[in-house]
């Protein structure tokens, strides 16, 4: 489906309208909040489009964060000296062991160029978006006004289809810039209703943007005296969580409501017991049989439950069940690719390229998503691409709860650490895609932003 521009002209003006804004707000106000609000700006495209530079793609997140970040180092080269952290580390770990494990499968001396983007490029923007930014209110009401456009626009997407009979859902991206190559048709339904894909690639990984950006209202909720203000914090909350229903996503919507609870866990002692009474009794019912009651629960919200076969042995399996036997698919392929993996090219699209994928054709289309970034990590980058993986992941936890005492802080940290705790278990069940993974890395560059300040 062609959109109303071209799609290198969706592309361009994406990357023109994010920096002139973010140029707008760097001159009013600070270097800071514009590299911040260009950022911001940036989410609101599709990550789909791209611009391919040097054999290398470029979506309009990724060149915004390059030219920001670039203008602002060589504007302010005495701002970028800043004292190291831990996850500051976390991060160039990643860089190395992703350059590595290109560099050794042959893509050559750019790896270290597409291993900086992919990682260090957008937790850099965050770190230094709040660094001696004295305008933080103002880039927490942009992140606002951004969550409260895609959600209002995938609320449309999803009800529309109720109201009137569509031959595809009003997709406001596709409109503009065009339906992207996709996996997954426009039009899918749950529970009978249609599922919104919004600017990403697959409702979940829309939904998981809404997730990754929340800590933001109700930090600005803790912020500021006003009480329209409030209220409108209030309903950017309830907008964004009408946002992940509209996805008809199961497990962004259990995460967005399990946030407040683990974020009171980290406050108050009966939170505490509460969180880890609920756990306990799930982790007794579920581990009692955890094929059967992944089976029950599949049937319950109305999936298809067939049979397939996996190393001789017929087995359940539905679109949430496949991920209960992903492991036992493709360990043979993360055994073979050792401590580097497969590379970035054997992996770049599904099914993957690697060796020892199943022979089985019904059970290759089963299971060639692999719904596990965890596991696609490995298979990408080998032992030490999970490891790394695994450090950052616990490194952002750890800096966030370093902050939580702080007197202005402390809400962003306790949400942003209950975000990324959370985030870390719902990555079992889906592979670390761009669309949320850019917001997720900002993020954790935000909290390192605010730790440097402390220091």
């Amino acid at each position: 489906m062609s959109g109303l521009l071209d799609p290198q002209m969706g592309w361009l003006l994406g990357v023109v309208v994010s920096l002139i804004v973010g140029a707008v707000f760097a001159f009013w106000k600070s270097a800071e909040l514009g590299l911040g609000v260009a950022v911001v700006v940036s989410l609101l495209f599709p990550d789909w489009l791209e611009y391919e530079f040097l054999g290398m793609p470029f979506s309009i997140r990724t060149t915004v964060a390059a030219i920001s970040i670039i203008t602002y180092a060589v504007r302010y080269p005495w701002r970028i000296k800043s004292p190291l952290i831990p996850l500051d580390f976390a991060v160039a770990a990643l860089v190395i062991v992703h350059t590595a494990s290109d560099y050794y499968h042959g893509l050559g001396e750019l790896s270290a160029l597409r291993a900086y983007g992919e990682w260090a490029l957008p937790y850099v923007c965050g770190r230094y978006a709040l660094r001696r930014n004295e305008y933080p209110v103002i880039l927490g009401w942009f992140v606002c006004g951004a969550i409260i456009l895609m959600s209002a626009a995938v609320i449309v997407e999803m009800s529309a289809s109720l109201i009137v009979e569509l031959p595809t859902p009003i997709n406001v991206w596709d409109l503009i810039f065009g339906r992207p190559i996709q996996t997954i048709p426009r039009g899918v339904k749950r529970f009978g209703l249609v599922r919104a894909f919004g600017n990403s690639i697959h409702p979940i990984f829309f939904a998981m943007q809404l997730i990754v950006l929340l800590p933001w209202p109700i930090y600005l909720w803790r912020t500021v005296s006003s009480t329209p203000q409030k209220v409108v914090l209030c309903g950017t909350i309830l907008i964004a969580f009408l946002g992940c229903i509209a996805t008809v996503s199961r497990s962004p919507v259990l995460a967005f409501l399990a946030m407040p609870v683990v974020a009171l866990a980290f406050s108050f002692t009966w939170a505490r017991i509460v969180t880890v009474a609920g756990i306990a009794v799930l982790a007794f019912f579920v581990m009692q049989n955890p094929v059967d009651f992944a089976k029950e629960t599949a049937i319950a919200a109305g999936d298809v439950v067939n049979e397939i076969e996996i190393d001789g042995q017929m087995v359940p399996i539905s679109s949430g069940m496949s991920r209960i036997w992903l492991y036992r698919v493709y360990w043979p392929s993360l055994r073979n690719g050792g401590m580097l993996g497969h590379g970035s090219y054997a992996t770049r699209k599904f099914p993957l390229e690697v060796p020892r994928m199943p022979r089985d054709p019904r059970t290759l289309d089963a299971f060639k998503w692999v719904d596990n970034a965890y596991l696609l990590i490995g298979l990408r980058f080998g032992w030490l691409g999970i490891t790394a993986l695994l450090v950052f992941l616990m490194t952002t936890v750890w800096t966030g709860l370093s902050l939580r005492t702080d007197r202005y802080w402390s809400v962003m940290a306790i949400t942003s650490t209950s975000m990324f705790l959370i985030t870390s278990f719902f990555l079992l069940t889906v592979w670390l895609s761009n669309d949320f993974g850019f917001e997720m890395i900002w993020m954790a560059g935000v909290l390192a932003g605010i730790r440097t300040e402390q220091t």
